[in-house]
């Protein structure tokens, strides 16, 4: 299945009238930023354990109706609340639960075995009204039959108590099924796009799909602008955004692109011509000084393209570099017309800030981002360049794009394996 989704967005205006006299996009929307963060919360939650469409741009009224889980699948059939989700490596199951949160990570507490995420004393509905969605908790560690598990407590799922994660090895039997692709293979699409399958499909339904990746420097060769301006510098890709239920597949990005297991594999693709179109160079955003405005420019460091084993991102460039940001799509979300200041929600994927668990200073400024647990879903309100990127100087750029497939073999999707 080849996805092409687009979002729509409000009309802009550069009048200070239409925005009511200086309100506020809080005030607009009848909700703070942290009531908008729940609000995502709750979308996001019972979006991606239901599958039904959830929006976090309107109230969530799910009081008093119950709802159906359909998030992994049942693998023991003893077990009818237990839904399991496959996981290409042990690391990966704690960020495949956080990023249930929908970015919303002020939410996430952390426990001595894993973390949390409490939804029971919510403040999020337009009317003022308290709502209490539930609990989730993530208990880490290696067992026989999986690698991690979340404890479910929502009273509108009552048919879920538990998501187990399980590696490939702890995953069982797919009986005759198999994946028409399998991880790690590197294809070429239209207009000379790379594409390097993460995720293998494991059945014939939407939600076991398989996903192939095609990350980015920057914008990449295709983007459209968010606004007519360029100054702004707002974009999203123009084609394959990453759906909603399969934005994890980054993580999977990154575990390949670090795996040990993978390192010599990886190491025949860097040496192709096609090398940095599978794992680009690292790109950052700068200050022009000559055509006063934000751009991004190629720093000419590894990227993800480093061979150095264990690792999945690498860059050489200045004391200040701390992060990535991966852009996925921009949401509709609150805006203001005000000396055009526009605001919008993206969703990116981000990690090695400063605060964050995951990233290492070496004496000759060697910055190495390989823990994926540290790699968390955001949602980013964009007022200027220097508040959506927090700190420009200090992120890696990148724009992802993903194909997802389930008994499609690589020619249904317009595409042509390449040889390793």
């Amino acid at each position: 299945m080849m996805v092409l989704l687009t979002a729509g967005f409000a009309a802009c205006s550069d009048s200070d009238d239409d925005n009511g006299g200086g309100t506020t996009p809080e005030q607009k929307h009848g909700l703070t930023a942290a009531q908008l963060m729940q609000r995502t919360a709750v979308a996001s939650v019972l979006k991606k354990l239901t599958g039904e469409n959830f929006s976090d741009t309107t109230d969530v009224d799910f009081e008093g109706r119950t709802y159906e889980a359909t998030i992994g699948e049942v693998r023991n059939e003893s077990r009818p609340s237990e839904r399991s989700i496959q996981v290409s490596s042990e690391g990966l199951a704690e960020g495949y639960f956080r990023s249930l949160a929908g970015g919303a990570s002020e939410l996430i507490t952390e426990t001595d075995d894993g973390c949390k995420i409490d939804l029971t004393d919510l403040d999020c509905h337009s009317t003022g009204r308290k709502q209490s969605l539930g609990t989730l908790t993530f208990h880490n560690g290696y067992g026989a039959n999986d690698v991690g598990y979340a404890d479910v407590d929502i009273p509108s799922i009552p048919a879920l108590q538990r998501i187990s994660y399980k590696t490939d090895d702890q995953w069982g039997d797919n009986g005759d099924f198999k994946s028409p692709i399998t991880r790690g293979e590197v294809f070429v699409g239209a207009g000379g796009r790379y594409w390097i399958c993460v995720r293998v499909s494991t059945g014939n339904n939407p939600r076991q799909a398989g996903v192939l990746i095609n990350m980015q420097s920057g914008k990449g060769d295709d983007w459209n602008y968010i606004y007519e301006d360029e100054k702004w510098a707002a974009w999203e890709p123009a084609d394959h955004i990453i759906p909603d239920e399969f934005e994890d597949a980054v993580l999977d990005y990154f575990q390949l692109s670090g795996a040990s297991y993978f390192h010599n594999k990886k190491d025949k693709i860097m040496k192709k011509s096609f090398g940095k179109e599978v794992f680009p160079d690292a790109w950052g955003w700068n200050w022009s000084a000559k055509n006063k405005k934000w751009e991004l420019w190629q720093y000419g460091d590894p990227g993800f393209g480093t061979l150095d084993e264990g690792y999945c991102h690498r860059a050489y460039y200045s004391p200040g570099m701390c992060g990535i940001i991966i852009v996925m799509e921009c949401n509709e979300g609150c805006w203001r017309t005000s000396k055009a200041t526009h605001w919008r929600r993206w969703r990116i994927w981000s990690t090695g800030t400063r605060e964050a668990k995951g990233w290492y200073i070496m004496a000759d400024h060697i910055y190495d981002f390989w823990d994926t647990s540290d790699l968390h879903r955001c949602d980013f309100v964009y007022t200027d360049v220097d508040d959506f990127y927090q700190f420009p100087y200090f992120a890696c750029i990148y724009t992802v794009r993903a194909i997802t497939f389930t008994t499609q073999k690589p020619e249904d999707l317009g595409l042509t394996k390449v040889d390793i």
